[in-house]
């Protein structure tokens, strides 16, 4: 792999790194369970607004995991390579002409 590829890769995988630990704090999530708690913030519109973020954020965040380790496995997997493979390998994809 050439050099600056493999710098913006480590570059990347280490700011995945910093913003995965920044997910790993929760005082703000302890934050949440106290406001939600409050006297007066019980409307169903405000519920419903919550509820579909916390969800929405769970989601996401079970994706990323996937995503995570489907990036680990891919990448395991073609760790042996010698030779870099083309994007066309066995040459440029033929497109239709209009006649």
């Amino acid at each position: 792999m050439p050099t600056n590829q493999s710098a913006q890769i480590t570059s990347l995988i280490d700011e995945l790194d910093e913003q995965l630990q920044g997910l790993s704090s929760t005082e703000d999530l302890q934050e949440l369970r106290t406001l939600v708690q409050r006297p007066g913030w019980t409307t169903l519109a405000e519920q419903t607004f919550v509820i579909n973020q916390l969800t929405a954020l769970i989601d996401q965040l079970q994706a990323a995991e996937k995503l995570r380790e489907a990036l680990l496995a891919g990448s395991k997997q073609v760790g042996g390579r010698r030779e870099p493979v083309s994007p066309h390998a066995g040459g440029a994809p033929k497109v239709p002409t209009q006649s």
